[in-house]
């Protein structure tokens, strides 16, 4: 992961107008903070700036490449990278939502309904397959916020995973008896047929 930050880095260097590279930093960061997410040995701020130094690679794409086609995901993506500002560790600041790792709740939350992607016809007619990760917050209200996309595809099929992701029911994890919102990574494998 460091190497593939250190080439991204050193061609933006070269190049810094350079789209595809811009996008990749962004996904080699939010990887990076998703290896080291559940690491609790130690501070979780510096994770964080990963999400912000990805947020900022994305908002320098859009600004040299604002008309750029088929980059509905990325702005998705840039939007919930923003959202991430909100959300933290700190116990006594009341604008800052806690959001728990599944290894420090009392009971994790558990999933009643978690609706199937449709696989676009696009995606089908070009054989486009793989596997869609996503890093989300299953919320104490009962929702899905801020979700990431760890993994894209193409094909339209990032956005059916983000879509599927949105219709998840489920009852929140809880701590001392009483509802929090819980981190999960969520997978959509799509395989043509």
């Amino acid at each position: 992961m460091a190497t593939a930050l250190e080439e991204v880095d050193t061609t933006l260097r070269l190049k810094p107008d350079y789209g595809a590279a811009l996008l990749l930093k962004s996904e080699v960061l939010v990887a990076k903070f998703a290896d080291e997410a559940d690491d609790v040995s130690g501070p979780i701020e510096p994770r964080y700036l990963y999400l912000k130094q990805a947020a900022e690679s994305l908002e320098t794409f859009f600004r040299l490449y604002p008309n750029e086609p088929d980059t509905d995901n990325w702005r998705q993506q840039l939007y919930t990278l923003r959202g991430y500002d909100s959300i933290g560790t700190e116990p006594n600041n009341p604008t800052v939502v806690k959001v728990f790792a599944p290894s420090k709740v009392s009971s994790k939350a558990r999933l009643l309904v978690k609706p199937a992607p449709e696989y676009t016809e696009y995606a089908r007619s070009m054989g486009i397959q793989g596997t869609v990760r996503l890093r989300a917050v299953l919320s104490s209200d009962g929702t899905v916020k801020h979700i990431l996309v760890l993994n894209m595809l193409g094909g339209g099929l990032t956005g059916q995973a983000i879509k599927a992701a949105r219709g998840i029911k489920f009852i929140p994890a809880t701590v001392a008896g009483k509802p929090v919102s819980q981190y999960v990574v969520i997978e959509y494998n799509f395989l043509a047929y």
